[in-house]
This record gives structure tokens, C-alpha cells and sequence, in this order.
């Protein structure tokens, strides 16, 4: 069930959508998206396909917290195991597609291949030697399995769903998961877009509406001067892109200086402050906006 607060700012048409998040059905809803269980009988390919058939996408699992819920979706089941979106290529354990490394995994110690790898293009032509699901047999434990098996095998699906705000460029998506900054970016990434900028006064203003609305918890944006102090960039995945001078809005309080390199926005006024980037905190994400509303 949807409803729409229109903002009008300079000629131009802001939309925050307060969403009354309502999952499809037979999905269930945690932290802002929507989880589905698939029934038994499928291997990694096949539960890829009805995922993608109810716009969503084998669950990339990012966080203890998302690993125990979809543990507790499988509790007193008698599947063998369900698939879930991590694979084995070559020999690194990693985002289907994507070709990120993990943000979080839960296989068997001394599991070798989990940790950060250098992107090599060669990887796009390679088979998935593995597969990974949550294996009744070790307590829902990840276990890495060939992607054929089909007898018991259930899956996971997950789908993005929440409240947003839609600018004519982006439509930005809080998620309440605390995270480092690149963990946040690399969430928003694998999700396909990216931690969020700001580009115009049309975007300050719609984010800050939005924030004042749905946010109590200062959030990370992509805004980092790591490269050289006091030169501020939206460090994108593909891209960086310069900050404008007259779009900036610093906090009369906030303390620039060394190893502060990362742009936060904190409550209640919603003012940047740089900070450390290995401090833990909500995040916006920002998507294409594919249907922009016009004055």
C-alpha cells in the first residue's frame, strides 16, 4: 500500500514514497527486504531462475545478523539444505555476478578463499566450482555443494523493499544495518547502485526530507577526501565525482582534518561531518531512477 508526499522545490518535482512495506506473498520481511523460502527439489541454477521470476535474487547474505534470520526461516525443516547467492571460482569464494568479494560468510573454519582477491576478468568465463547453501546436516552452517544437486535442495530468495525518496536522477533507499563505509558500499553495490551522492539542490533537499522522516541515526554517503585531505569526491564504484563547492554543507561544529575521510550526515539538522570510515553506521544507497517524474 503506497501514498505520496510531493515536495515542490524550484519548479521540480521531489517524491518521497512512504512506503507501508507489505511483502509479496510467502515472502517475509526483515530489516527493510523481503525473504522468500523456495521449495525442495532445485539445484543453484533453478532457484536462481524463480528468484529472478519474482524480482528477486538468491539472497547475497552480508551480515551475521541477516545469516541468523534466515537460519531461524529453516528451523525443524527437513530439507537437505537451501542454496544461497555465494559461489566458488576459481579458487575464491565469492557475489555471483557481481564478482565481489564477501562481506560476511559462515563455512567451515579454515575455509581458504573468503577473503579480498584482486578482480581479474578471466573470472567472468570461469564455471562456479561451488556452490554454497545452509546445510541442515551442520545446524544450517554454510557448506559448499555442487551446484547440480537438486534432491532436498530448497533456496533463498531476497528482494529490496522500503520506503524512498526519487529525485529526477536517483531514487535513495536507507538501510538500517550499520556498517563501515566501503561495507556500506559495497551493499549498495551488489544491490546495483551505489552509497548515495548528491548532485543538485533538488537532491540535498529531497535527502534531507527524507532522512528527517525516516532516519533517527547519522548515515554514510559516498563523500571521501581519501586521496588528498580537504579534496572532497563522491567515490563511486566506477566513477568519482567532484563536490561542488556551493552543494556542500558542512556542520558549523564538524573538525576537518587528518584520517577523517569519510562524509557523514547526522541528525537533527542533517549536516555533513567528516569522520573516521571505519566507524560502523546506517547508510543511504542511491538507484537509478528509471520512471523520473517531470514538471
Amino acid at each position: 500500500m503506497f501514498h505520496f508526499i510531493i515536495y515542490v522545490v524550484a519548479n521540480a518535482f521531489i517524491t518521497i514514497t512512504a512506503v507501508q512495506v507489505q511483502c509479496p506473498d510467502g515472502f517475509r520481511l526483515f530489516e527493510g527486504s523481503c525473504y522468500y523460502l523456495g521449495d525442495a527439489g532445485y539445484d543453484f541454477r533453478s532457484g536462481e531462475y524463480v528468484c529472478g521470476r519474482k524480482d528477486s535474487e538468491l539472497v547475497k547474505v552480508s551480515s551475521p545478523e541477516e545469516n541468523a534470520f534466515i537460519k531461524s526461516l529453516l528451523q525443524d525443516d527437513d530439507a537437505i539444505g537451501a542454496w544461497i547467492g555465494v559461489v566458488k571460482v576459481k579458487d575464491f569464494w565469492l557475489y555471483p555476478f557481481t564478482f565481489k568479494p564477501l562481506l560476511f560468510h559462515d563455512l567451515p573454519k579454515g575455509t581458504t578463499g573468503t577473503g579480498s582477491f584482486t578482480f581479474d576478468y578471466s573470472l567472468l568465463r570461469e564455471r562456479f566450482k561451488k556452490c554454497a547453501a545452509l546445510s541442515n546436516q551442520r545446524a544450517w552452517a554454510w557448506e559448499g555443494m555442487d551446484c547440480d544437486d537438486r534432491p532436498g535442495m530448497k533456496f533463498v530468495c531476497k528482494a529490496w523493499s522500503f520506503a524512498k525518496a526519487c529525485t529526477s536522477r536517483v531514487c535513495y533507499g536507507l538501510f538500517s544495518t550499520k556498517k563501515l563505509q566501503w561495507h556500506a558500499q559495497l551493499e549498495c553495490e551488489h544491490l546495483g547502485g551505489a552509497l548515495a551522492s548528491i548532485r543538485s539542490e533538488e537532491e540535498s533537499k529531497a535527502v534531507k526530507a527524507y532522512l528527517a522522516q525516516f532516519s533517527k541515526s547519522a548515515v554514510w554517503t559516498a563523500g571521501s577526501d581519501r586521496d588528498t585531505e580537504d579534496e572532497w569526491y563522491w567515490q563511486l564504484d566506477s566513477e568519482k565525482v567532484k563536490i561542488s563547492d556551493d552543494l556542500t554543507d558542512w556542520a558549523d561544529s564538524n573538525n576537518k582534518g587528518n584520517g577523517r575521510d569519510c562524509i557523514l550526515m547526522a541528525p537533527p539538522e542533517w549536516k555533513w561531518y567528516d569522520v573516521d570510515c571505519l566507524e560502523d553506521h546506517t547508510f543511504l544507497c542511491e538507484f537509478p531512477n528509471v520512471n523520473p517524474i517531470t514538471g
